[in-house]
């Protein structure tokens, strides 16, 4: 590889976008390294989130570089592949050396072997999240997930194995070498033409496209015009058939809102369950992974009393999720404004008892967890599960109504509105309800609750007696 070929439109494409992202993914662990600095905590806490902020960095060039891939003009320029591979390499190594720069002039004791893991694990860190990144198309969803890692430092900055983290930096050798062997294979899958093919001429999604579910749709249209058309697993046929024959009797039977309401439940099931098979039992997974680890971290003496145990109710909002697509974008043929109406605050209603259900679920299934799983002996201090809080079974149905507000205050079946207000009305109960007694937190927050459905309710009536029906 020679130097000149490095040019700055390689190693950084699109510059103001580009910089523009690593700027908004890295301002809150940037300011977090500051308060760390400032509080004086051991070096290693510093380090977590460092290594974040190089991975957010990371991010955001190699979906800089996809973006060059993927354009349409791109595929016939000889030696672009070669080049970014380049472009790899050389971030491979500028990363790792700067973060191991700050983090030698922030923690001047840590020692030559520290410094040197450092620098392994900064390699480590830039090659898996570039690889995410030009491999997987959900990738531009990263930078929101990465800030999930916060959670690591603030659960284990009490806790005993704070001081294994020195004794593991304390063997450079193997860092570096996993680091570099990592590195190689980011280079050469970078630089590969099959890479190139897949991209080319395709639609790539950045960041930003959170708030564009558009283009997460279009995406998704344009793919399954080459993909192969899933059926799903066997039950989930027969959930979506049950549902489909549901609506057919109702229209039979000449109950026009019955039969919208059904279709609408259908729409939500299949928009809500992947058809393909492994999704559904890897979620599952994950419900369990996130108890049983929040309910120890709750368990801890240091974080007892804490809100950890409480965020599994999330899962509880899943059937919410998708309402501006569920409610909007099923054809209105043959549906009049008034059973138009009704059928959606009935399919609201359903969709709502559901979440409660999931929340009694995850409820139960905590408690019996929490009969089943011994203490943990972890360095000397014991470690009880917590099982979930009682308020999740309350506040999941609660917050559904800010779903339908935010559908009422926009309108469009691709609109990602609702699942944010979903998101900020469950934290900010939880946070109440976590923090306060309940005797005061459950009415007000109910209270919110009527003025907000009672709200969607008058926006989406007046939605209805307005609305261009078709013929």
């Amino acid at each position: 590889m020679s130097i000149p070929t490095l040019v700055p439109r390689d190693l950084l494409p699109r510059p103001e976008w580009t910089l523009l992202r690593i700027g908004v993914g890295t301002v809150i662990p940037v300011l977090v390294v500051f308060g760390l600095v400032w509080q004086g905590v051991p070096p290693q806490f510093t380090l977590i989130v460092l290594l974040m902020i190089g991975s957010q960095v990371s991010i955001a060039l190699a979906q800089a570089q996809k973006e060059m891939l993927a354009a349409t003009t791109s595929y016939f320029q000889p030696g672009l592949g070669r080049r970014v591979g380049q472009a790899q390499l050389f971030w491979g190594v500028v990363l790792p050396a700067a973060t191991t720069t700050v983090f030698g002039l922030i923690a001047r004791d840590v020692g030559t072997a520290v410094l040197g893991s450092t620098f392994g694990l900064t390699m480590i860190v830039h090659a898996l999240m570039s690889w995410a990144t030009l491999r997987l198309w959900w990738a531009f969803q990263l930078p929101a997930w990465m800030f999930y890692f916060f959670f690591m430092p603030m659960a284990i900055r009490k806790a005993a194995v704070v001081s294994g983290l020195l004794d593991v930096a304390q063997r450079p050798a193997i860092w570096l070498a996993i680091g570099l062997l990592a590195l190689v294979l980011l280079v050469r899958y970078a630089s590969s033409r099959n890479l190139q093919r897949r991209l080319h001429d395709t639609i790539v999604l950045g960041p930003e496209a959170i708030f564009n579910p558009g283009r997460v749709q279009a995406y998704k249209q344009r793919s399954r015009r080459h993909a192969q058309v899933l059926g799903g697993p066997a039950w989930r046929r027969r959930v979506l058939a049950r549902f489909i024959r549901r609506a057919g009797a109702a229209r039979r039977r000449g109950d026009a809102e019955g039969a919208r309401r059904w279709q609408l439940l259908s729409a939500n099931f299949a928009a809500n369950v992947s058809p393909r098979p492994l999704v559904v039992p890897l979620l599952l997974l994950g419900i369990l992974a996130m108890t049983v680890v929040f309910g120890y971290v709750q368990g801890s003496g240091s974080l007892r009393g804490s809100w950890y145990s409480g965020l599994v109710y999330q899962v509880g909002l899943a059937p919410l999720f998708g309402l501006a697509m569920m409610l909007l974008a099923a054809p209105l043929d043959g549906v009049s404004r008034r059973v138009g109406f009704r059928a959606e605050l009935a399919a609201i209603l359903v969709t709502t008892l559901a979440s409660a259900v999931i929340a009694i679920l995850l409820k139960v299934f905590s408690e019996a967890l929490a009969g089943m799983l011994p203490p943990l002996d972890w360095r000397g201090s014991v470690r009880t599960f917590t099982p979930a809080p009682l308020h999740g079974l309350w506040l999941v149905p609660l917050t559904a109504p800010f779903a339908w507000l935010a559908l009422a205050l926009r309108p469009r079946p691709q609109c990602a509105l609702p699942n944010m207000f979903l998101i900020f009305g469950f934290f900010i109960g939880h946070g109440l309800m976590t923090g306060l007694p309940y005797v005061q937190t459950v009415p007000a927050y109910a209270a919110l609750s009527v003025v907000v459905f009672a709200v969607a309710f008058w926006l989406r009536r007046r939605w209805w007696r307005r609305a261009d029906l078709p013929c």
